[in-house]
């Protein structure tokens, strides 16, 4: 499913698509000077290169929970532009969530590692679909 997104709101942009790439250069021309990018969804609906250019040159801001590629290489210019916020991937988790993902995370190396089978295995040909 494509949905043109709008970015003329002020606040808010609603963003409805199952590609990739939705953000490339030509979007950058439909958000209104200041307006702001937020990505808590996947890292590729965004051409990362293509936004970093408008980030560097001030026009827009981002808050970015996930990018493309997930590590940004660590001399990426994103790190250090004052109109951008970067999160570690956990927009969705708040208080004990932190906690029960770490002892979850912990509790399948162990299982792993043991050679048990693990609880909550992710596979290769379900990661499209999967948050």
């Amino acid at each position: 499913m494509r949905q043109r997104a709008r970015f003329d709101d002020p606040g808010v942009a609603a963003i409805l698509w199952s590609g990739k790439d939705l953000f490339r250069l030509r979007e950058r021309y439909l958000m209104r000077d200041g307006a702001v990018l937020i990505n808590t969804a996947r890292g590729t609906l965004v051409d990362t290169d293509a936004l970093t250019k408008h980030l560097v040159d001030g026009r827009l801001s981002a808050v970015l929970d996930v990018t493309d590629p997930e590590l940004l290489s660590p001399d990426s210019a994103l790190y250090d532009l004052p109109n951008v916020v970067l999160t570690p991937h956990v927009a969705g988790s708040h208080g004990n969530e932190l906690a029960r993902l770490g002892q979850t995370a912990v509790a399948e190396l162990e299982r792993l590692t043991t050679g048990r089978p693990l609880l909550h295995e992710v596979r290769r040909t379900e990661l499209e679909r999967q948050a």
